[in-house]
């Protein structure tokens, strides 16, 4: 998927397809298949030979699935030969002698300076009125002295130190603190962990299990409807939503907002990658977890009782209108997208009733999506494209280049490259662990 990403960013740069390209897509378009890894890089490679130099950039290499790290791993590979590479990731996640034989590698961390300001600017917003102590401004100079030199360039360090350290109501408890304050990042994920655990409520273990076991991002608003699903649930009670400014404080730290879904909110990540790493050991509820999460999906599926003809109705023709009334279901609904696709895409068939009735509501839905996303989705389901295709972003359409070769340069790409990765709409939920981007030198 993304080497498919990394092809449509590529060709919509250009005026024509590459004659060699061309040849590939017919040959696919004439068996009915697509290509496999070896296909897209050769198809990286023809599209590339019409540039000066590409740069290619990978994000978040280590959050890519094992798997799909291994056969990156091998595909980067041949792409030095045509192509320049960066990747971000944590160390010793890239396991190739090829690819550590021809890079240059740099570490990236926050700057002491960055971390000064921050512990700066912590303790001034965090001293309340204990900056009219006499001991205060020694204390805050031991601070930031020994934070900043403990920090060893991690910031998810120094904010639980801090989060610690303000929570206490004395300059003396502060400073006894500071004196035997920790440098191991665990010691405070378990400190953290505990202070949830003492709460009266379990909704933090919760949301924790939920970022922890999710195996595609899930946002604020979904969270909420999701926390909501109990196994006597028929409706979803708005007084059972938790309030959405609450998720992020009541998990102290250890969870954050990381960009947005357009229509649908804020995603929701855990602040580090060693938070994952600490929790999926000792975070007991995250053991079995992601058969709460099948379960509540195909719950919250039911419960809903989705039908696309529903949006239809007495509106056949009128797509506008058919897109405006499923954005606000969406909205309205926002769990839903999550849960349609999470159950056709990760969850195994048990063959029980209620998971069939919610796998065929779940389509329903998704089917409706690539309708209200997909630009002419109903001429293509027309001229013989099949939405299980369409569904999963990755089809040969018919005639398709002709068809191409009259429409603007930026549905060039994803019309010709039809056998890539064609959905990528922001509201498609559709998402790639690892961000790949395209830098050209034409």
């Amino acid at each position: 998927m993304i080497l498919a990403s990394f092809a449509y960013q590529l060709i919509r740069q250009l005026d024509s397809v590459p004659t060699a390209v061309d040849r590939i897509y017919q040959c696919h378009l004439r068996e009915d298949t697509r290509p496999d890894l070896a296909g897209y890089i050769e198809i990286l490679k023809h599209i590339s030979k019409t540039f000066f130099k590409v740069r290619l950039l990978i994000d978040a290499f280590d959050e890519l699935e094992l798997v799909s790290g291994y056969e990156l791993v091998g595909a980067m590979e041949s792409l030095l030969a045509f192509t320049n590479l960066m990747i971000t990731s944590r160390p010793q996640s890239i396991d190739s002698q090829t690819v550590e034989k021809n890079s240059l590698r740099c570490t990236i961390s926050a700057q002491r300076e960055d971390v000064t300001v921050f512990v700066r600017n912590r303790l001034a917003i965090g001293s309340r009125g204990l900056r009219k102590c006499p001991g205060w401004d020694a204390f805050a100079s031991d601070t930031v002295e020994k934070l900043v030199t403990q920090a060893g360039g991690m910031f998810i360090l120094v904010f639980l130190q801090m989060d610690m350290l303000l929570r206490l109501h004395t300059v003396v408890e502060m400073r006894r603190a500071l004196e035997t304050i920790s440098d191991k990042v665990d010691d405070f994920y378990q400190i953290t962990l505990e202070r949830i655990k003492a709460g009266k409520s379990d909704s933090p273990l919760k949301v924790l299990a939920w970022v922890v076991t999710s195996p595609q991002p899930i946002t604020i608003g979904a969270l909420r409807e999701a926390l909501a699903v109990e196994y006597s649930t028929t409706a979803i009670d708005p007084d059972a939503l938790i309030a959405e400014d609450d998720i992020i404080p009541m998990c102290c730290g250890l969870v954050v907002t990381s960009g947005y879904i357009e229509n649908t909110g804020r995603k929701l990540a855990l602040a580090h990658a060693t938070v994952h790493d600490y929790l999926s050991k000792y975070l007991g509820l995250v053991q079995g977890f992601d058969r709460i999460i099948a379960e509540t999906c195909v719950k919250y599926i039911n419960i809903t009782k989705f039908s696309r003809q529903n949006l239809r109705v007495n509106n056949d023709h009128d797509d506008k209108y058919f897109v405006e009334i499923w954005e606000n279901l969406r909205q309205k609904h926002p769990f839903l997208t999550y849960a349609a696709h999470h159950l056709d895409r990760n969850i195994p068939q048990r063959g029980e009733p209620d998971e069939l009735q919610a796998r065929k509501i779940g389509a329903d839905f998704r089917k409706a999506e690539v309708e209200a996303i997909v630009p002419d989705a109903r001429n293509l389901l027309k001229s013989g494209v099949k939405f299980d295709d369409l569904l999963h972003g990755s089809f040969p359409i018919q005639g398709v280049i002709p068809m191409a070769k009259k429409r603007p340069r930026d549905s060039l790409a994803s019309d010709t490259l039809g056998f890539t990765c064609t959905v990528r709409h922001p509201n498609a939920n559709l998402f790639v662990r690892g961000t790949p981007c395209v830098f050209i030198d034409k």
